[in-house]
């Protein structure tokens, strides 16, 4: 408890004490001072380092963009679906936080679930509830399966 905030009396708290010595500081305010230098660890690049230098300079230039270009055209697949990994995370965070506003206002979120529970009902009597209609949907979802992907699922082969 502080003393000074209660008004009550307590007992003063003691630490080590450690001298250090202080050197005398003068200070003349009508002369102008000067700064030190830090000592440079290079003074001057030789010739030999200027042309080590021109000859990495030359090869970022030239060789390098050909050289990433035969990386991307060898991994171009790989390196395209980073990308799109990338770059979907920021979309998939703004999305989340969107889903957070709406779920703080107090209507949407039962609301939302009534939706979801009487579409989820309608879906499970549409196609799961007959064996017919469950047929129907899986020869619609074999249909749109053979739009997407461009092949038949009977041989397997794409084209």
């Amino acid at each position: 408890m502080n003393p000074e905030i209660n008004n009550e009396a307590a007992e003063p708290i003691s630490a080590p004490v450690t001298t250090v010595e202080k050197a005398p500081l003068t200070v003349n305010m009508t002369e102008a001072g000067t700064l030190s230098k830090l000592p440079s660890s290079q003074t001057a690049l030789s010739e030999q380092d200027w042309q080590q230098l021109r000859t990495r300079l030359s090869w970022l230039l030239t060789e390098f963009p050909e050289r990433m270009g035969e990386v991307f055209g060898e991994y171009k697949q790989p390196i395209t679906t980073a990308a799109i990994v990338l770059a979907a995370i920021p979309f998939v965070a703004f999305a989340v936080a969107i889903l957070e506003v709406i779920n703080a206002i107090p209507l949407f979120a039962p609301t939302f679930e009534l939706i979801g529970f009487g579409f989820t009902s309608w879906f499970i009597y549409r196609y799961l509830l007959f064996a017919d209609r469950r047929q129907e949907f899986t020869q619609s979802l074999e249909a749109l399966k053979q739009e997407i992907l461009g092949e038949s699922s009977d041989s397997g082969e794409s084209h």
